[in-house]
């Protein structure tokens, strides 16, 4: 019975952060370059993190029991996958394989609860995150010869100091680090702030973000040759000291691809849903809970995912040895992307928690951006998992301590209050115990009631006889006819 009740007694391990310092803290850029490169390196620190939590907990094989996969609500955010999706951009000319060749990530959607918002209700958000590598003909990259060089510019957009994008110089083959280089750029939901500005055929839908990337490889062999759009590598070469044919990418140009992010806040029921930069709509009730969740959604994007890391944020970067890479998928471009929307879920995760204990309050530079109506009421809203300690079910609890006391109450000695009980207790190997008392009593009143019920019994059959003996009618005739005889006597 105690194994049955113990079983159901832990309920879960869910615990409320209790952090006071709560809140929404970003750097100022006035603070000074001092202060600024402190604040490059906690960026970079917080990808990371994101990076090697989406690899290590979003994969299938992720383990939920190790101690970096046990820290959230929900280990990870679900999303789908769909390939051969349409092209995001104005121009499907800009899709390199054509105008369904790109893929999309979504999540559907999401209950902030899901992130570790603790509130009732909560808001919801989607996420969807579609991505391509990009159309590399002559219009948008041109070879430039300048005395003993060779340099390619990219005209994918100009840049606040010139109409060309991105710009290489040789042959990185050449360069002999066996490493991916990644350029990115960023335009963002204010594209008038922005440095960059992508050009007309790469206009994207409304109240989203394009990620640009440009990936070239250095000095990596193959042991494989492979076709990837990003990760091409065909050229076969013999390699001196190694047996076999390895093979490379003779071509200088980096490679460019490009994805466009979509975050959209909705309503409680999720009927109604709107863009980062709008206002809650009419009638759509607004919380605390719902600037917590829209503030940890603000760096949930590509260029977000991948922007510090560069290259090292690459899963190919992991598969090179020296200057030897193991075989790539003939969709690794794919499987990158697809790690970049992960990295950008979990990055959602971790901002949650950093604004539930104010994670850079204390940073140099950085200010307070709490909403007036927020600020202080974030504190208590974020829900994690705890490491160490259960929570338990309250009636169970009480239910069990009730068992222990009714335990101790009749394993009790009552003469040590004075009532009278047996001298020995049951088979008198023992001193009498309360519930030998009990035993006692309950046998005196089980007499008297036995004896109380037999005596009712017995009345009432008594009574029951005597209400049904027969009586003699011809008796009643004679007596009634000698007392109401009034006919004439008989005289001699």
């Amino acid at each position: 019975m105690a194994g049955a009740l113990s079983a159901n007694i832990a309920s879960d391990d869910i615990g409320l952060i209790s952090s006071t310092q709560c809140g929404i803290w970003e750097f100022n850029v006035d603070a000074g370059i001092e202060a600024a490169d402190l604040a490059d390196l906690s960026n970079h620190r917080k990808e990371v993190r994101a990076g090697q939590y989406a690899r290590t907990c979003y994969e299938p094989s992720g383990d939920p029991g190790a101690f970096s996969c046990g820290l959230f609500y929900n280990q990870s955010i679900a999303f789908t996958t769909k390939t051969h999706q349409k092209c995001p951009f104005s121009s499907p000319n800009l899709c390199l394989e054509g105008a369904y060749s790109a893929i999309t990530f979504e999540t559907g959607l999401v209950d902030a609860s899901v992130i570790g918002i603790n509130a009732r209700p909560t808001h919801k958000f989607k996420r969807s995150t579609t991505c391509s590598p990009l159309n590399m003909s002559q219009e948008f990259i041109s070879r430039v010869s300048e005395a003993n060089d060779t340099r390619y510019r990219y005209y994918y957009g100009g840049k606040d100091e010139g109409n060309s994008t991105f710009e290489t110089v040789g042959q990185p083959f050449d360069w002999l680090v066996p490493v991916y280089t990644v350029s990115t750029y960023f335009s963002s939901l204010y594209p008038g702030e922005d440095y960059w500005h992508p050009i007309p055929e790469l206009a994207r839908p409304e109240d989203t973000t394009l990620t640009i990337m440009f990936i070239s490889s250095a000095h990596i062999y193959y042991t494989k040759p492979n076709l990837d759009p990003i990760f091409h590598a065909e050229e076969p070469k013999q390699v001196g000291g190694l047996q076999g044919t390895y093979y490379f990418n003779s071509d200088p140009r980096a490679r460019p691809m490009a994805c466009v992010d979509k975050t959209e806040l909705c309503s409680p029921d999720g009927k109604r849903c709107w863009s980062m930069t709008s206002p809650v709509p009419n009638g759509v009730p607004s919380s605390n809970a719902y600037w917590l969740m829209k503030w940890a959604l603000e760096n949930s994007n590509s260029y977000d995912s991948i922007k510090w890391r560069l290259g090292n944020a690459l899963l190919a970067q992991e598969k090179i040895s020296q200057f030897v890479s193991r075989p790539l998928s003939p969709v690794q471009w794919q499987l990158e992307v697809s790690q970049l929307f992960a990295t950008s879920l979990a990055r959602s995760q971790f901002d949650v928690l950093g604004i539930g204990i104010g994670e850079d309050r204390e940073k140099p530079g950085y200010v307070e951006l709490t909403p007036a109506e927020a600020r202080g009421h974030l504190c208590g809203l974020v829900k994690v998992k705890m490491t160490g300690a259960i929570n338990v079910h309250l009636g169970w609890f009480l239910l069990i301590f009730a068992l222990l006391f009714l335990i101790f109450f009749l394993t009790w000695k009552p003469k040590t209050v004075g009532w009278k009980a047996p001298e020995r207790g049951y088979g008198g190997q023992r001193e009498a115990i309360m519930i030998d008392y009990i035993i006692e009593r309950v046998s005196e009143l089980s007499v008297w009631l036995l004896g109380f019920a037999k005596e009712k019994y017995r009345n009432w059959k008594a009574s029951k006889q005597h209400g049904n003996q027969p009586t003699d009618p011809d008796a009643e005739h004679v007596d009634n006819g000698s007392e109401h005889n009034d006919g004439p006597e008989d005289h001699d």
